[in-house]
């Protein structure tokens, strides 16, 4: 009897997942298990497994085209049926995740690669190579995918929400000279503590106490959250991936470390599965990392609210009657004006500022 291969259902709801290549043409028998095509959702991208043993008698859904949770998309049966041309779905070799996202992204075609190294994958490297030798200096790149996803919530969420954002500058010196301290401290348990876990912690505490900005919005409901579950961005190859922290209002500053430095991690190596990214209540977004000082962050929808912090900056200000050098750091918050006003919306900032500057209690 033959299989049907759906679309899986991770949280998509309406919205548009694609295929992204299959990695088995029609008449290629398969195992159960084996991976037999990739797709992205606005979620995740990931491979598909096979659900039984037997040949692909039939793609409905062909490469690049798009699919939503339960859609068809292919059959497996028993007894080869007429395969389709080569031309039709051209096998890819398989290739980590990551080494398949950097050809697509430069249309480059697998199949001129030698697969080689670890069970035979194309390596990153002849990638990278290829790329050297053959794609031109200017480029036309279709906006699909992640990007095209990214594009479309983004858009979205400015069109369907009354967004503003707050500004503040926080003294970060204490923060700072906190988390140097434990860098010795927690050697011997192989964790390093990182500001952006400092920052969760921080946000997590003044959310439990402003909590009509750890909410969502679908439709005319707002819904308040009990839990404050953290959301931060990452960027990948492709765009941006959101892992989630539950829980974070309970767990310690060295948990929170330990398990965004996994996330963020598992983001880089395109791991993280759909329940990793799911059911966040508020976002952080930084760009630091690229000297940038202050920015507009837009709110992830269903979210509220989302923080952007700037970079680390020692400057010259006031601090206790005196001009000394602190290390400042820029919070924007934006938030949706349709769900809470700017008042909350500042008291909020307010509190992350000051659990930021006066650290002692991340550790108690």
């Amino acid at each position: 009897m033959p299989t049907d291969l759906t679309f899986p259902d991770w949280g998509v709801g309406e919205e548009e997942g694609r295929v992204i290549r299959w990695l088995k043409r029609e008449g290629d028998r398969v195992s159960q298990g084996e991976p037999i095509a990739e797709i992205e959702s606005a979620k995740v991208t990931a491979e598909v497994e096979s659900p039984a043993y037997g040949v692909v008698s039939r793609i409905a859904v062909a490469d690049g085209a798009s699919a939503k949770a339960g859609d068809l998309l292919a059959t497996i049966s028993e007894e080869a049926s007429s395969p389709a041309s080569p031309a039709s779905h051209p096998y890819v070799p398989q290739a980590d995740p990551a080494v398949r996202r950097l050809a697509e992204a430069y249309a480059i075609d697998l199949n001129q690669i030698e697969a080689a190294g670890e069970r035979g994958k194309v390596q990153e490297a002849s990638v990278r190579a290829l790329i050297e030798e053959t794609v031109p200096e200017i480029r036309q790149v279709p906006i699909v995918g992640i990007r095209r996803t990214i594009a479309d919530r983004l858009h979205g969420s400015l069109q369907s929400s009354a967004q503003v954002t707050i500004t503040t500058e926080a003294d970060a010196t204490e923060s700072e000279q906190l988390r140097q301290d434990l860098v010795s401290k927690w050697r011997s348990k192989g964790v390093r503590p990182m500001a952006l876990a400092m920052l969760i912690k921080a946000c997590a505490r003044a959310l439990t106490e402003h909590p009509r900005l750890n909410a969502t919005v679908n439709g005319e409901t707002i819904t308040l959250h009990k839990h404050v579950n953290v959301g931060f961005a990452v960027g990948v190859e492709s765009g941006l991936v959101v892992p989630v922290i539950k829980l974070a209002e309970q767990k310690t500053l060295i948990d929170l470390s330990r398990e965004a430095r996994e996330l963020a991690l598992r983001a880089l190596r395109d791991q993280l599965s759909p329940s990793e990214m799911e059911d966040g209540t508020f976002t952080i977004t930084s760009m630091g990392a690229y000297d940038v000082d202050t920015f507009t962050p837009i709110t992830n929808p269903p979210q509220v609210a989302i923080l952007g912090t700037g970079r680390l900056v020692e400057k010259p200000v006031v601090h206790n009657g005196e001009i000394t050098k602190r290390s400042m750091v820029a919070l924007s918050l934006t938030f949706d004006h349709r769900a809470v006003d700017g008042v909350p919306a500042g008291q909020l900032l307010r509190a992350i500022k000051q659990y930021l500057e006066q650290p002692g209690w991340l550790v108690e």
